[in-house]
């Protein structure tokens, strides 16, 4: 928040958000580069803090970089995460002025990801090292505040490597009356733009409002073009323009501040083409991919639909010489490249000048940790895992006679090596399903690697239980399919989950599927490339066929209720049985209430194929962060949860070392026919359905970058209940409603027990 004398105010939970920032600076490793990431972690433990001097706005901070300052938006952190392809070392500097009243040890928590020094003046007062995955850290501190203006810096260190968070928080626990931020060099421009910018919402489908008029020098960008938003007005028009987002941009004091507004009404879901026959689909699906320029770690497959379909592009074989050479470098995702050129190697699709770039590369790869190396490459996760042994195995057989430099192993023992790997993979997929069940974004990846083994492998038996699990994938995705869109709780999820008809895993059904809501994925040319695998018989009636279910996927299990009207689905956690309790975070293996959550999508609700509700307790405070798990996606901290048919129950209890303090629900109200709020209940209709969501906390309507989608709990504890329904169950919502209300929802905060009449009471702890 801002006040109206040129300086900020803590938020109302105390962080002071809005601060001068230097940085990111990168540089190499500091010694140590070969003894692995352990050491490298402690090396980021072990770099002095340099405390910044005379940090003033558009003056130069350590290291040459500017002091600048940089909207918070809704974020309560200072926070620069990003990707990192190799190892390296990230800092950056921070400095924010407290205005106090009196003198006063200011009690306040410290938050980090990373190695973070504080400095009240000249005095250092903390140092916290929090340099792990994703997972900020904290601790407590008195910040010693004389009356007057007291200078804060920080310096903040970690190591680069993949998805790296990379923040540092400051939270008051109770600001004295009358404390106020200042940025130093500031005279209040900022201040007032960054006051302006926040009260910006999107409204309907094409406006923009403001809380007062604009200040000079605003411009709203869009994808079609842009222009000024006239100063003084308080309303800017898109003239009917369906933009799905739109960047607002002030500059004020040398900076241009920047918000992103997203019109979530404007995205539009394709109909369901005319009937044509599969061949014509597919052969279309593959010229549409071919179509496209890409580049990074799916930039070579519409190469390879454009070698399927006999088509070119004079650019296509620099396209294969630049994806030859992102593997070489061993940045993140370079198994996903090595696998789409393998493919075309094998199905001899390549020139020979273009063959010669792939042997180089594959010989010199490194296809697992056992293997000469330091680099950012992710080997662990499911997907990948399968894509660095099917590589092994493939470049293996292909070069079976050559030495394989990096190793130093011969082609056939790096098959060899491969194929046991696999069989080992296939082995646990088999036993008790994917982790990363259901998920929009590898699913696809994962149908991909399995394809090589499928067309590749030396080994019949490797090449059917390949196959077996390919035809799970598209069964799963079909069994899930609702009004022509597959829906569902997932095991790994991003922000995509709004907008399931965009999915990887939508599209590769859509290959499979031609009477499903038209979606493309790029991936999918490993399916459509094959020589003799085709998608499985019967996934129309999977589609269309209502179902109730409860299945296993890894040490989680899913539910189902699919009705003509609706699909509800979801993971209860726990599992009915009795699962592994992992000793940290680890994509969907045993999910227990008030565990650390991470990528998983615990339940969906769909009305429509652009209708669907969830909950979730957000990883961060504002919505396109990078954090995993993020705003919509995932959940910071389990819940409880259980489906009972057509009610969902959950029960929350946000652990006392995550920063977000709330849960909440997308609520879509542009896609609903009709919807009301009435405090602790919200309900809706679309189509054949009626939806209700009751919690335990008020529900508080909330934009940020979406209008109209969210609803907000603030409670540390709460508890949610769902209840979905067809409109034949009732003659209107107001019937439906004086049902729901009946049903008389009720929480015990302090026992954590969500009671209701005609269901078992759900325990946070058990039961």
């Amino acid at each position: 928040m801002t006040t109206d004398r040129g300086a900020f105010a803590p938020d109302e939970s105390g962080f002071v958000s809005h601060w001068l920032v230097s940085g990111p600076t990168v540089s190499p490793p500091e010694g140590q580069a070969a003894h692995g990431d352990t050491a490298l972690r402690d090396l980021v433990r072990e770099l002095p803090g340099t405390r910044p001097a005379s940090p003033e706005l558009g003056g130069s901070g350590p290291g040459g970089a500017p002091w600048r300052y940089r909207f918070p938006g809704n974020n309560v952190f200072v926070e620069q995460s990003a990707f990192h392809k190799h190892l390296e070392i990230v800092r950056m500097y921070g400095a924010a002025e407290l205005i106090a009243p009196d003198d006063v040890a200011c009690d306040a928590t410290l938050w980090a990801s990373g190695s973070l020094d504080v400095w009240v003046g000249e005095e250092h007062v903390a140092r916290l090292d929090a340099p792990r995955y994703m997972y900020p850290s904290r601790t407590k501190i008195a910040l010693p505040l004389k009356r007057g203006a007291n200078l804060v810096t920080t310096s903040v260190s970690v190591l680069g490597v993949r998805d790296t968070r990379f923040l540092f928080g400051v939270q008051l626990a109770s600001p004295p009356d009358g404390l106020t931020v200042r940025l130093p060099g500031d005279d209040g421009t900022i201040e007032a733009a960054a006051g302006w910018l926040a009260s910006v919402k999107g409204r309907g489908d094409d406006r923009l409002v403001a809380s007062s008029g604009a200040p000079a020098g605003v411009t709203v960008v869009r994808p079609d073009g842009g222009g000024a938003w006239t100063q003084g007005d308080d309303t800017f028009s898109l003239d009917g323009a369906r933009t799905r987002t739109v960047a607002v941009e002030v500059a004020a004091a040398g900076e241009t501040l920047k918000r992103t507004i997203e019109f979530p009404g404007n995205v539009e879901v394709p109909e369901i083409p005319e009937a044509r026959s599969v061949d014509e689909h597919r052969r279309a699906y593959v010229e549409r991919v071919g179509a496209k320029r890409r580049g990074g770690h799916s930039g070579a497959l519409p190469v390879l639909a454009r070698r399927l379909s006999g088509a070119a592009f004079d650019a296509d074989t620099a396209a294969i010489a630049d994806a030859a050479a992102l593997v070489a470098a061993r940045g993140d995702c370079a198994d996903f490249i090595l696998a789409a050129l393998l493919r075309m190697y094998r199905l001899d699709l390549l020139t020979a000048d273009e063959k010669q770039v792939i042997r180089e590369t594959a010989l010199g790869f490194r296809y697992w940790l056992d293997e000469p190396g330091s680099d950012a490459m992710c080997f662990g996760s499911e997907n990948h895992t399968l894509l660095f042994n099917g590589c092994q195995h493939v470049a293996g057989l292909l070069f079976a006679d050559e030495t394989f430099t990096n190793s130093g192993r011969t082609g056939a023992e790096q098959a060899g090596i491969g194929r046991e790997r696999v069989i080992q993979w296939l082995d646990r997929v088999e036993a008790v399903g994917f982790k990363e069940f259901l998920s929009g974004s590898y699913m696809p990846i994962t149908v991909a690697a399995a394809m090589n083994l499928v067309d590749f492998a030396d080994d019949a038996e490797v090449r059917r239980r390949a196959a077996a699990q390919v035809d799970v994938i598209f069964r799963m995705l079909a069994t899930h399919c609702f009004d022509g869109v597959t829906t569902g709780p997932q095991g790994r999820v991003y922000r995509g989950v709004i907008y399931p008809h965009t999915s990887g895993a939508h599209g590769m059904l859509h290959y499979a599927l031609p009477e499903s809501v038209p979606g493309y994925d790029a991936w999918t040319m490993f399916v459509a490339s094959s020589p003799g695998y085709g998608p499985p018989a019967g996934l129309a009636d999977l589609a269309r066929t209502p179902v109730r279910t409860t299945y296993r996927q890894a040490d989680v299990e899913i539910t189902l209720e699919k009705t003509d009207a609706y699909a509800l689905s979801s993971v209860p956690v726990p599992a009915s049985f009795d699962a592994t309790v992992p000793p940290a975070p680890n994509h969907c293996a045993g999910l227990f209430p008030g565990m650390q959550g991470y990528q998983q999508h615990v339940w969906n609700a769909a009305l429509a194929r652009d209708c669907h509700v969830f909950v979730n307790h957000p990883g961060e405070t504002c919505d396109m962060g990078s954090a995993r798990p993020g705003y919509w996606y995932g959940n910071g901290t389990l819940p409880r949860t259980r489906q009972d048919g057509n009610v969902l129950l959950q029960v929350y209890a946000i652990e006392d070392a995550h920063p977000v303090r709330f849960t909440h629900a997308h609520w879509p109200t542009d896609a609903f026919d009709a919807h009301e709020l009435r405090g602790h209940w919200a309900l809706a209709e679309r189509a054949r359905a009626r939806i209700a969501l009751w919690c335990s906390a008020e529900l508080e309507p909330f934009d940020d970058v979406m209008a109209g989608r969210e609803l907000r709990a603030r409670a540390d504890r709460s508890a949610w209940v769902c209840v979905c329904a067809s409109k034949d169950e009732d003659v209107d919502l107001a019937a439906f409603a004086a049902r729901c209300e009946a049903m008389a929802p009720a929480f015990d905060a302090r026992g954590l027990v969500l009671s209701m009449t005609g269901s078992v009471p759900l325990s946070f702890g058990s039961g």
